[in-house]
């Protein structure tokens, strides 16, 4: 044997099926590391040039061969980490950023619209007009002398005004306020400022109107980018042309990857249930889609090589049409693989065109690695590749070995097809649906902190209804140039088929149990159960690794337990006041381990439950609110209760007595109320005087409103606004009956209370502590609430009323509740002087400022937490 031919055995009898798995994952490993590891770049560059020297060194020699792999592995780990750190820390002197500051900046800047302004409805509770976004590359930004500095960077920026006449490819002038984005305000919460970095994007630039944009150049189009320009817009106006728009915004959806504003409530009952794979083009849609191309060709008689040519070639210009997402270009390099392999007339590894997939993405960008949409196209597609075939055997190998004994002769041909070709199909949609569910679940548990039981299922169900939108979609964007009377009808087709998908989507609403929400899942176990996995699917190698297994999965049972229980009650209660910007949101953890909600709403464009609520209760592993407490039927109070309703009712809710009177044209109030009906939830209404027993240990008195048909008198006589002492016309009352009709027996409130002075004023008193919730009275509540004896009225924490807006009565008001710690709601910045004045020597915590404010209430000292402090 020659050495060539030795040196040639041992590379084929050490090298691995797929070289360029353990590449990417080294890879992976690195990005990872420089991305938590803050070691300067010269450290990981130095060593990546000493181990790639290395490795060139020793390469070819055998008795050297561990040294070559392990500096090869050495040289891809630290050349990761060391354009990772680049991507994740350097940025150039001049970047846009160093012009910013935490709060805003007023600034004229100048730059190119990189990507098409997208209109989107303000999620106000009032109106608004729709809203304009789209990222700039920044070129320039105006100095106070008049000059342009040069800037580098990527802006996110938003017009408060439709701006009509944008477009990718401009050149702009804009006028507004730049400010870095702010980190999230609860725990929880989803860090923007984050997942804006990872793309790169580190300031954001806001323009109160459209006239704060000036064109400065139009986009320069060459032939190449106008063709696409037009054949991208053709291709979404045929699809608009097809059927009704419900039904078109999600054909465009699962065919050009265009996310409509009008797919929101569909997204989110699809993230539900655990199928939002539907929604967006992934290689289950480029699959049917190519599959599809190659089954014509061959019908057609043409070779597999020629088959092969017209697939790589429509998919290079479907890829230019469609939105370019990390699924599809996974796809779409993982296909062109397989047809480059058929057209060279050689074997292709799934696993191999996989990890090329991962390394051409991870160079282009690694930072994309921590986006959970990588994650999950990739983790899908890893987890069919390594669980197909043993989820298949498992299921249904006992009867496939059956099968094979099996002969249908002629006359039982379909029985024969049903059994082979058919079964086959079967067999492989529900192994695929379940690798792919069992690979993505602890994706979906970490960073959604949902379980979706029905997943599976679901898939399993809606895979042949996307064929059928797919497939006529196709053929009719197809032949729109050609017959654009048959596209029409074809693509008609299409667009019933994706209403009838989009019904049976809505329909999954109604399932219980349809998911399950998760305490927050740490990162650790998510690796820990790939790792299980792994040892799973090597257990037949060793009784070694099958008692490694047994282990490994005995304690990822025991901390997937752990992490799900709930948080021990308190001693002494905790209250937790969240940043909902211009709004109130307070809950109470009682010594019984129950939750109460005091307000819960916000004027900020948000879904104050699911975006902030929902978050913070998995965070803190606390249970969803046993009560709500509403103070008064302002929006920026309540708003909140929509999705909770929808998701966890509570038992009871506590109104005032006027709650939906002066209201009773406001169709928020109405839908509120009704929704507490329709949903068995107990109404209870309060008035100044009673008290409510939440558990032993903690108690709510109410302070205020007076009760609805009494007024607030001086001896008998009605009272204006003075100075005098105020008495209630009334003291206690037992607590009314249940509330079933909403209205019953009400009157009108007395003129002189508005809706804001008819708030509930709560002392919640828990451990030794109390802390008053006063909604957002004024000074008629507050002068008769000055007048209270001390015992009544003195707190250790006071929430200030109406988000700290000053009144002439507040500074009284703040004497006769002498508290120790004041906390303030709200948004605002500049606090007015009648606040500043009455507030004093007092300490002030701010959710603008701190964030969430977490107080513990105890007998001998309140302890203080808050998210951040600036």
């Amino acid at each position: 044997m020659t050495p060539a031919t030795d040196v040639e055995g041992t590379i084929r009898r050490f090298a691995p099926r797929a070289p360029l798995v353990p590449a990417a994952m080294a890879m992976v490993a690195g990005i990872v590391l420089g991305r938590y590891a803050s070691l300067p770049i010269g450290i990981w560059a130095t060593v990546a040039i000493a181990a790639f020297l290395t490795a060139a060194i020793t390469l070819g020699r055998e008795h050297l061969r561990i040294l070559t792999i392990a500096a090869i592995a050495t040289t891809i780990i630290f050349a990761s980490a060391t354009w990772a750190t680049t991507s994740y820390r350097r940025i150039p002197d001049n970047h846009i950023v160093t012009f910013s500051s935490k709060g805003s900046v007023l600034a004229t800047i100048r730059g190119r619209v990189v990507s098409a302004p997208r209109m989107r409805k303000a999620q106000t509770p009032y109106w608004q007009p729709d809203r304009t976004s789209f990222l700039l590359e920044s070129d320039a930004i105006g100095s106070t002398d008049g000059e342009w500095l040069p800037t580098t960077g990527t802006v996110r920026v938003k017009i408060n005004e439709p701006a009509w006449d944008l477009s990718a490819g401009q050149q702009v002038e804009l006028v507004g306020s730049l400010r870095r984005p702010r980190p999230p305000g609860n725990p929880g919460q989803h860090d923007w400022r984050e997942a804006d970095r990872y793309k790169g994007i580190l300031v954001s630039f806001s323009v109160p109107c459209a006239d704060g944009v000036t064109t400065l150049k139009d986009a320069d189009e060459n032939p190449l980018s106008g063709l696409w320009r037009r054949m991208r817009s053709t291709a979404r106006q045929h699809i608009n042309g097809c059927g009704r728009q419900d039904d078109t915004v999600l054909l465009e959806a699962l065919v050009l990857g265009e996310r409509s504003p009008a797919l929101r409530e569909l997204n989110q009952v699809m993230v539900e249930a655990g199928i939002a794979h539907f929604l967006s083009i992934s290689g289950l849609h480029l699959g049917i889609f190519l599959g599809f191309i190659y089954w014509v060709c061959r019908v057609l008689t043409f070779s597999p090589r020629r088959s092969a040519w017209v697939v790589l070639i429509i998919l290079a210009g479907y890829v230019l049409l469609a939105e370019p997402r990390a699924p599809l270009l996974r796809s779409a390099i993982m296909a062109s693989a397989i047809c480059i392999a058929v057209i060279s007339n050689r074997s292709v590894s799934t696993r191999n065109a996989l990890a090329a997939a991962a390394i051409i993405l991870l160079v282009i960008d690694p930072l994309q690695i921590f986006r959970a949409g990588f994650q999950l196209s990739f983790g899908i597609v890893a987890g069919i590749l390594v669980l197909h075939e043993p989820i298949r055997q498992l299921l249904f190998g006992k009867w496939l070995r059956e099968r094979d004994l099996m002969v249908f002769n002629y006359e039982h041909r379909a029985r024969g097809w049903f059994y082979f070709r058919g079964a086959d199909w079967f067999i492989v949609l529900v192994s695929m649906s379940l690798s792919a569910y069992i690979s993505a679940a602890p994706l979906v548990a970490y960073h959604f902190g949902r379980f979706c039981p029905y997943a599976p299922f679901l898939s399993i169900l809606l895979l042949p209804m996307l064929v059928a939108v797919l497939i006529p979609a196709y053929v009719s964007m197809t032949l729109a140039f050609l017959m654009p009377n048959l596209a029409a009808l074809i693509g008609s087709l299409a667009a019933d088929a994706a209403g009838v998908m989009r019904q049976l989507v809505m329909l999954t609403r109604h399932l219980p149990g349809l998911s399950i929400d998760l305490f927050t899942v740490p990162a650790w176990c998510i690796v820990l159960f790939y790792l299980v996995a792994g040892l799973w699917i090597l257990a037949k190698k060793s009784r070694l690794i099958f008692s490694s297994a047994v282990v490994a999965t005995l304690g990822l049972t025991v901390s997937i337990v752990v992490t799900q229980l709930p948080a021990k009650p308190p001693v002494n209660g905790q209250l937790h006041i969240l940043d909902v910007a211009h709004g109130s949101m307070t809950l109470l953890h009682a010594p019984d381990g129950k939750t109460y909600l005091f307000d819960a709403g916000t004027l900020a464009p948000i879904d104050a439950y699911n975006q902030i609520l929902r978050p913070f209760l998995r965070a803190k592993r606390l249970p969803s609110p046993e009560a709500v407490f509403i103070s008064h039927a302002n929006i920026d109070h309540y708003n909140a209760l929509d999705s909770l309703l929808d998701r966890r009712p509570p038992k009871r809710v506590y109104l005032n007595e006027y709650f939906g009177l002066r209201e009773e044209g406001s169709p928020d109030v109405r839908k509120l109320l009704s929704e507490f009906q329709r949903r068995d939830v107990e109404i209870i209404r309060l008035r100044a005087g009673q008290k409510v027993s939440l558990s032993g240990k903690t108690t709510v008195e109410i302070l205020w409103p007076p009760p609805l048909g009494g007024t607030v008198k001086r001896n008998e006589v009605e009272l204006g606004r003075d100075d005098a002492s105020y008495t209630l016309a009334t003291a206690k009352f037992p607590l009314p009956e249940r509330d079933t009709t909403c209205r019953s027996n009400l009157t009108v409130p007395p003129d002189n209370l508005d809706i804001n002075n008819c708030s509930l004023v709560l002392r919640v008193i828990c451990g030794g502590k109390s802390v008053i919730i006063p909604g957002d009275i004024g000074e008629p509540a507050e002068t008769y609430l000055a007048k209270l004896p001390p015992g009544e009225i003195h707190s250790d924490v006071l929430i200030l009323p109406h988000h700290g807006s000053g009144t002439p009565t507040l500074k009284t008001f703040l004497e006769a509740v002498n508290p120790e710690i004041i906390v303030q709601s709200s948004s605002y910045r500049l606090a007015p002087a009648e606040l500043l004045e009455a507030i004093g020597e007092r300490k002030r915590y701010a959710t603008f400022r701190d964030g969430w404010i977490g107080l513990t209430l105890s007998g001998d000292k309140l302890g203080v937490e808050t998210m951040h402090s600036e």
